[in-house]
């Protein structure tokens, strides 16, 4: 028997009916379904050629399937019901698999449409830090405060010295005893042989007499002026001295003797140490300038409030010493920017003042060339000399060249003011 061949002692569909109407449940055009005969056999799957067994009858088994033929809709139910036979192959969509796998190797399901399901809130206390690591982390911050304040008030020492390295040769000295402060006096050359002696009267030099008028010096603007040479036509030179860190008894007998009027620019911590030294210089014709706090390298690199602490409080260290207000201010190894200049001006300083010739290993020397007749002094140049452990002899031979080119001595705060 084919599909749409009724079974024998059945009635035909009637008209505009089919026989797929009496195989469901869905009664057509209101009539009563009529039951087809009840078989026992495994159906064949939906979509293949349906046969339909005689009442009675065996089941003849499909060769494709070796499985017997059904029909009614019981069988067909009990087919749908079976999850093997869910979703058959030819019926699989295309993101489950290739065709003939088996549904239950189709791989993880495919995540839900629609917003993501959230789980219960956590409520677990958040994560505390360790006491070790809260500890640690207090020291390092402890440490870096600490090393802030230092950088920004307690400068570097310097080496002492302003002026260029002095010339190769000779046999280098070990540095003196530090004085009280801490700073460093620097590795000095000794000084090299001359015909200077170094014992008995000083060479003979004579005092400058002061100018008809100072300097006028621009104090108008928001920096204070830089003075490297007096002008004047004048055969007049300056004697300034750096530092005070080698305190040499011997240099008042020097100043004595001389009479000449020596600019002192120092360190005013190292003045603080020994005040009674330099009160003595002071009584033998020395001025007493700024030279910062602490002598420190670099100046011009560092922040406005570091040069401030610096310059003011070198000021105002060393007026409540020797009782007067420096008003000339010189860098350390002469390094200098505009911030240096307005806080000069600002701290009541004149003039910044470098200089141009310095006593360097037993010689006096202008432009790393030693004075001499193709390299003599000119008018109005500001010497540079420091407080070294061979200050007698320095002194000696800074006089002998002065007196040698036909200079005499002046005092500089008369053309500076």
């Amino acid at each position: 028997m084919t599909r749409g061949q009724a079974p024998a002692g059945d009635p035909m569909p009637a008209d505009g009916e089919s026989l797929n109407d009496y195989l469901f449940d869905a009664p057509p055009n209101g009539r009563p379904t009529t039951a087809l005969p009840q078989v026992d056999a495994v159906p064949t799957p939906r979509g293949r050629h349906e046969q339909l067994a005689p009442n009675g009858a065996p089941a003849r088994p499909d060769p494709l399937l070796q499985t017997p033929l059904n029909a009614g809709d019981e069988a067909f139910a009990a087919y749908d019901q079976n999850p093997l036979n869910q979703n058959p192959p030819h019926q699989r969509p295309l993101n489950q698999g290739p065709l003939g796998q088996s549904p239950l190797r189709q791989g993880p399901p495919a995540p839900p449409k629609g917003p993501p399901i959230q789980g219960p809130p956590d409520r677990r206390p958040p994560r505390r830090r360790g006491r070790r690591g809260w500890l640690i982390a207090t020291v390092l911050g402890a440490v870096a405060a600490v090393a802030a304040v230092l950088f920004a008030v307690v400068p570097a020492n310097g080496t002492g010295g302003d002026t260029p390295p002095p010339p190769s040769g000779g046999k280098v000295v070990a540095p003196i005893t530090q004085p009280a402060g801490g700073e460093d006096p620097g590795i000095w050359p000794p000084p090299r042989s001359s015909n200077v002696s170094a014992t008995g009267p000083l060479p003979v030099v004579p005092l400058a007499p002061p100018p008809d008028g100072p300097l006028k010096l621009d104090q108008s603007g928001p920096y204070a002026p830089l003075v490297t040479r007096i002008p004047t036509d004048k055969k007049i030179v300056f004697i300034t001295m750096d530092d005070g860190t080698t305190q040499a008894p011997v240099a008042q007998d020097l100043f004595r003797e001389s009479k000449l009027p020596v600019t002192m620019f120092l360190i005013s911590h190292t003045a603080a140490s020994n005040p009674k030294y330099f009160k003595g210089l002071v009584q033998k014709g020395a001025r007493v300038e700024d030279h910062t706090v602490t002598h420190p390298m670099n100046l011009n690199k560092r922040s406005a409030l570091y040069q401030k602490n610096q310059i003011c409080g070198a000021s105002k260290q060393l007026k409540g010493i020797f009782g007067i207000q420096p008003t000339l201010f010189r860098p350390p190894y002469g390094l200098y920017n505009e911030t240096t200049l307005k806080i000069a001006h600002d701290c009541g300083i004149h003039a910044v003042v470098m200089w141009e010739g310095s006593m360097i290993g037993g010689g006096l020397f202008i432009n790393q060339h030693e004075v001499g007749p193709r390299n003599p002094l000119k008018p109005g140049m500001i010497l540079l000399m420091h407080f070294t452990p061979h200050f007698n002899e320095d002194y000696r031979v800074l006089l002998a060249a002065i007196a040698k080119s036909g200079y005499s001595v002046g005092r500089l705060t008369d053309y500076l003011q």
